[in-house]
């Protein structure tokens, strides 16, 4: 209640504050705001009785709080989430823009397939835009901010089961302050931090003393739930899972019933079939199916995509911290447990990228380089029960107040400090400027965009208005378009991604794009309609294709090009491929549109 009250009051300054959050003062007011929030918690850290043992619940509820209010704060004024309708961020918008149109789980982009990226998140948020009448994008603003509120929380509430209330309380705080933001994907953001205790707690079967097992179907609820948010991670715990003996023998489990561990993977794995199992008959059935989002791999314009080793010693507090976890996990592997565990999930990190490398050398990659950040997330968590078991050695050895008041001074100063990086990270985010430089659907710019944002030349709904214009049918139209910020905003479907790599495997990306180039290449007026119409993937129903020259119009989007990223295809088409006996057309500054009689 008090974190929910908290972030409420935050929200509402947010909404009616009459100032810029890119102002020079944002960063400086935020970390006024932090440091005031520091010493109001520490004196609870201090004190004995009652209040004492409110502390860690009080330290989360104010750590959710800012956490959701710092992200409403950097997003006043603005209707978008963070990064726009750009990036990773502008697949999820169309994702949620479908599921405010439709309660089915189906792709946001191909018309037929079912959902390709775990659906929970945008599921939620769209079904929830249509019911209260909000835009997609907007509700997806208001979404990540929630989630930003919401992950110290969970976190906190899922490690209370695994560890004491305090050494919870730091966990849920400082492995979200250490580890790199996700700000373009919540969900996963999410995912990540109610994984680890999850997995140790589920299957490891580690939890502190005095805390019953959940059931079986509770467990499995939970993993259902994480792997529809956010599955990849599920890929290290399929290693994890085969460790598991060793951990076993190393520390015998309390309870000796395997069927329980596999019971909760069973009931994640049924209850989760809702998503991948009709994404698996999809892609099976596919004639051409092709996994390209794996493709994402360029060393050149991403150097840490060819990175195996988290770097411990960077020299920062971070690299310090991870260094301490390792030390410590390692000294205590063989008289704990929970050491053990975590030292297991680390190998089983370190297992998954010698497999991730040894397939993208094969020409296969299964974008390895995403198990940085889990493996990061388990060396904090150890460097922070690292600090615990040290001031725990300290109390045993010394007067035990003044030891927990050093320890208490000493971890304000700390959360201080990573709390500053977070700010000034979050707040100096370029995505978080590009969420003030997007510009509305009607083309206007947001109040707080930057001097160099412009407006495109026809906003995009206008193109929306022209397309269902010329299209003139029932239900969504199925449109082959360069531009893709009109489809992002609307529930109409693509004939083909805009972006290979956030394309469904079963949506046959390539073949699609070949289809394109021969289609392209018919100068005949009725064949070229006919193969518009009557091709073996979609219908075309409208083509919206941009201008250039007097008779050239060019279809642009954006393919794989292992291992150097991607690049730009354009695909020339000509305005007297539409007859106009066949074609209604209409042109608006650059851009053509064009649909079938």
């Amino acid at each position: 209640m008090l974190a929910a009250a908290a972030f409420a009051i935050a929200c509402a300054a947010t909404i009616v504050g009459d100032y810029n959050p890119r102002s020079p003062l944002m960063p400086v007011g935020s970390k006024a705001v932090l440091a005031v929030l520091v010493v109001v918690v520490t004196p609870a850290w201090l004190s004995r009785g009652r209040l004492r043992t409110w502390a860690p619940d009080l330290t989360v509820a104010v750590a959710a709080a800012f956490a959701g209010g710092i992200l409403a704060g950097a997003l006043h004024g603005s209707d978008y989430p963070v990064g726009g309708l750009s990036s990773d961020i502008g697949f999820r918008v169309a994702a949620v823009t479908r599921f405010s149109d439709t309660w089915q789980l189906v792709d946001f982009s191909y018309r037929g397939l079912p959902a390709f990226y775990p659906p929970l998140m945008p599921w939620t948020v769209g079904r929830a835009a249509a019911l209260f009448d909000l835009t997609p994008y907007s509700a997806l603003k208001h979404a990540s901010i929630v989630m930003a509120f919401a992950v110290p929380l969970l976190s906190y509430l899922q490690w209370r089961r695994v560890v004491s209330p305090a050494l919870a309380a730091l966990i849920a705080l400082g492995a979200p302050l250490a580890v790199s933001n996700f700000i373009l994907q919540p969900e996963s953001w999410v995912a990540l931090f109610l994984i680890v205790p999850w997995w140790l707690d589920a299957v490891y079967g580690i939890r502190r003393h005095g805390v019953r097992e959940l059931p079986v179907w509770a467990n499995g609820l939970i993993g259902a739930a994480l792997f529809c948010l956010y599955y990849y991670y599920f890929f290290i715990l399929a290693v994890a899972l085969l460790l598991l003996p060793a951990l076993n023998r190393l520390h015998p489990p309390a309870d000796r019933r395997r069927w329980r561990r596999l019971g909760v993977l069973a009931i994640a794995a049924t209850l989760s079939a809702v998503y991948w199992l009709p994404l698996l008959v999809s892609i099976v059935e596919a004639p051409q199916p092709a996994s390209l989002q794996n493709l994402y791999f360029d060393v050149k314009t991403h150097p840490e995509h060819d990175d195996v080793v988290v770097d411990v010693f960077d020299g920062s507090v971070v690299g310090f911290l991870m260094l301490a976890g390792l030390a410590h996990l390692t000294w205590t592997v063989l008289r704990q447990r929970l050491s053990a565990g975590l030292l297991l999930l680390v190998a089983a990190g370190y297992a998954w990228y010698v497999i991730g490398f040894g397939l993208a050398a094969a020409g296969k990659p299964v974008l390895a380089f995403r198990t940085e950040r889990f493996v990061e997330l388990v060396l904090v968590i150890a460097g922070i029960k690292a600090g615990g078991a040290l001031v725990q050695a300290a109390a045993a050895r010394w007067k035990p107040g003044d030891v927990t008041r050093l320890a208490a001074v000493l971890g304000a100063a700390l959360v201080f400090v990573i709390g500053q990086s977070y700010v000034n990270v979050l707040l100096n985010d370029p995505f978080v400027r590009q969420s003030h430089d997007t510009a509305s659907p009607n083309g206007g710019l947001e109040p707080y965009a930057s001097s160099g944002a412009r407006a495109p030349g026809v906003p995009a709904a206008r193109v929306l208005e022209l397309v269902r214009a010329v299209h003139g049918g029932d239900g969504q139209p199925v449109v082959l378009a360069s531009g893709s910020d009109f489809l992002r905003s609307s529930p109409m479907y693509a004939f083909n991604e805009w972006q290979a790599i956030y394309a469904h495997p079963a949506g046959e990306f390539l073949a699609r794009l070949d289809f394109t180039r021969q289609l392209a290449r018919e100068r005949d007026p009725g064949r070229f309609a006919a193969l518009a119409r009557g091709n073996r993937f979609d219908p075309i129903d409208v083509f919206v294709l941009q201008s250039a020259g007097e008779n050239q119009l060019v279809y642009e989007v954006s393919t794989v090009d292992f291992p150097h990223g991607s690049r730009r295809v354009q695909i020339p088409f000509a305005r007297d491929q539409f007859d106009r006996s066949r074609w209604k057309t209409v042109e608006a500054g650059d851009w053509f549109i064009a649909a079938p009689r």
